[in-house]
């Protein structure tokens, strides 16, 4: 069975010299920015515990009501790794520093060997009595299902631990 580098598909670096970006995208990015500034005003970061990273994060931590990405690394194979101990454990870390709600962890699996995060191991961070497990095995569902939990009160947080999926999804 061939293997295809993670990187095979991967759109070439935003500075490639190359490529330069036009001045329209750029005033787009901008206005972009600023409105999502205006959003903010007033609100506040959920801080990591660690002064260093804090510091140079916007609102002094992680802002709320917004989209972090979080990428499992490469396997010791090379390929790009179905699960990421670190990733999951950071994410749990991230959890537990948000105030009280129910959290949903939207997911798909990864094949024959996969499993659900362990509840044990997340009880050293949050109540694993708050997480509320959806696994979907489409991309349209599990972009849905992550979609509904923004849109439900009492939500304190959606996770999405995709595949490669497809954002058009």
């Amino acid at each position: 069975m061939p293997i295809i580098s993670p990187h095979a598909f991967a759109p070439p670096p935003a500075n490639d010299r190359g490529n330069p970006v036009s001045p329209l995208l750029r005033e787009q990015v901008r206005r972009l920015e600023r409105a999502h500034s205006l959003q903010r005003a007033g609100r506040t970061g959920v801080p990591l515990g660690l002064t260093e990273i804090d510091r140079l994060l916007p609102d002094g931590g992680l802002p709320t009501g917004a989209l972090h990405e979080i990428e499992a690394g490469p396997a010791p194979s090379g390929r790009v790794a179905t699960h990421d101990g670190a990733a999951l454990a950071f994410t749990a870390f991230l959890m537990s520093r948000l105030g009280p709600g129910t959290l949903l962890w939207c997911r798909q699996p990864s094949g024959t060997s996969d499993a659900p995060p362990y509840a044990p191991a997340l009880a050293a961070w949050f109540d694993p009595a708050r997480l509320l497990m959806v696994t979907a095995r489409r991309d349209e569902d599990l972009f849905w299902a992550m979609e509904e939990g923004l849109r439900t009160l009492g939500i304190a947080a959606v996770i999405g631990e995709t595949r490669a999926a497809d954002p058009t999804a």
